[in-house]
């Protein structure tokens, strides 16, 4: 297993270095330079010229990149063309907002999603899957702007329960996590319906009931772990589109994450801003796919007998 991993590590290495090349690249045409962004349209031509080339924004594309990637391999993300601050200091102020929807909304969206899609496979065309399904297609095909909308208007403006914007205790974080939680609810809960009801056909789940195994360990024990595999890569996948997808939803409710500091970089032309924040998301997505990858040797034995070998 520990090998595994530290494969796993050294193939990160090459697929970090292709998207920040990638991204480099296609960053380059952007118009613009650091001098004109710091110092206003009207500072003198030779004053942004000189401020554009301490900076070595005339150098040569592979001299840029090699200083770039130097920097980055040790922590250096370079500065703000907008506020002349450290990127990586710019990313630390808006994490914790974006990894506590994050965390929260998964959380959320898994409890519900794997209960209520296992509730649904045992009552198989009950009222109770109906239910479950047409309200899981009904979340899944709402946008999530303007869910969270409806649920300012019900909780906010007219039962006045929680707040409709801004950063505080628990309270501000209900609506944005069921904002962020309830459509992913809902692809988890038909993707373990499905895997659920071609798990119980199984042979082995019908020699477990004809040996006389209870119902309870026969769908906890015995079914559910096959049953989540698929489960877990798609819960691994939403943490690290939410890692970096949450903007529509710090919009709506005014809250200030990595979403909204991409979108603003974005309409400044702030290039390392947007470099650094990719590279980071991209970070944050390996690791994730990785945590996927040890959680599967511990679902399933024969992965984790394949990674003992």
């Amino acid at each position: 297993m520990g090998k595994y991993i530290v494969k796993r590590l050294l193939l990160m290495i090459p697929i970090l270095f292709g998207v920040s090349l990638l991204i480099f690249f296609i960053l380059s045409f952007v118009p613009g330079n650091p001098g004109q962004i710091a110092l206003g349209q009207d500072a003198p031509p030779e004053v942004i010229y000189e401020y554009n080339e301490k900076l070595g924004f005339y150098d040569p594309f592979p001299t840029k990149y090699v200083k770039y990637i130097s920097g980055a391999v040790r922590g250096d993300l370079g500065n703000s063309w907008r506020t002349g601050r450290p990127v990586a200091d710019e990313i630390a102020m808006k994490l914790p907002v974006t990894v506590k929807l994050s965390v929260l909304s998964v959380i959320t969206a898994a409890a519900l999603g794997i209960s209520l899609g296992i509730l649904s496979a045992i009552k198989q065309y009950s009222a109770l899957d109906v239910i479950c399904t047409s309200g899981a297609i009904a979340f899944a095909s709402m946008p999530r702007f303007w869910l969270g909308m409806i649920l300012v208007i019900i909780f906010s403006v007219n039962l006045k329960w929680l707040p409709s914007n801004g950063i505080g205790d628990w309270r501000f974080y209900v609506l944005p996590t069921l904002t962020l939680a309830l459509p992913t609810a809902a692809q988890i809960m038909r993707l373990t319906r499905s895997t659920m009801l071609e798990t119980i056909k199984q042979d082995y789940i019908r020699t477990a009931k004809a040996k006389g195994a209870p119902s309870s360990s026969v769908i906890w024990k015995h079914a559910l772990k096959n049953a989540l595999m698929p489960v877990v890569t798609v819960i691994g996948m939403d943490f690290g589109y939410l890692m970096g997808g949450t903007v529509l939803v710090e919009t709506v409710f005014s809250m200030s994450g990595i979403g909204t500091l991409m979108i603003t970089s974005i309409r400044n032309q702030d290039v390392p801003q947007i470099q650094g924040t990719i590279l980071f998301l991209a970070v944050c997505i390996c690791v994730t796919m990785l945590l996927v990858d040890i959680v599967y040797a511990f679902i399933d034995p024969r992965v984790r007998l394949r990674y003992s070998k």
